[in-house]
């Protein structure tokens, strides 16, 4: 299987009506919704139990569980392990937390090895190099550096 990267990179070309279908959000266009659907569907079925890089207003390690992914899009039941990134306004710890994600397949995009839901305002780096990656900077370097690289890759 491709990375995101370069399953993004592989759609540049190939729908003449938008520069990168997987990057565009248009909820009235079926063809769009079609076309992120087939390309995103196998990457997003394969995170049962999977640890991941999430992003919403803070930036934390996190586990996937009950997966479903359908016609409609994707949801989850995200379980924090350990903060990667937690703003000041945060008056609890998030390690243990669970919570439900989920997004249509209209709201879904993915960019340089990020899956986001625009209209949620929720992203993951789910392959396992960029997690590894970020990993070892936690571990090396700290929080800080982490949360900096982390950063990076989901502004790119």
């Amino acid at each position: 299987m491709l990375t995101l990267k370069k399953l993004s990179e592989s759609y540049e070309n190939t729908h003449p009506q938008y520069t990168n279908p997987l990057r565009y959000y248009n909820f009235k266009d079926k063809e769009l919704t079609r076309i992120k659907k087939d390309a995103l569907r196998p990457y997003l079925e394969c995170l049962e139990g999977k640890i991941v890089i999430y992003k919403e207003r803070f930036i934390s390690f996190v586990v996937l569980s009950n997966v479903t992914v359908n016609d409609r899009g994707f949801e989850a039941v995200v379980r924090a392990l350990d903060t990667i990134y937690l703003p000041s306004y945060f008056h609890r710890d998030m390690e243990g937390r669970t919570w439900s994600v989920a997004g249509c397949w209209e709201g879904i995009g993915s960019s340089n090895g990020r899956v986001s839901c625009l209209y949620v305002n929720w992203a993951i780096l789910p392959e396992d190099h960029l997690v590894k990656y970020i990993e070892k900077i936690y571990l090396e370097e700290g929080k800080v550096a982490a949360a900096k690289a982390a950063i990076n890759i989901f502004n790119r």
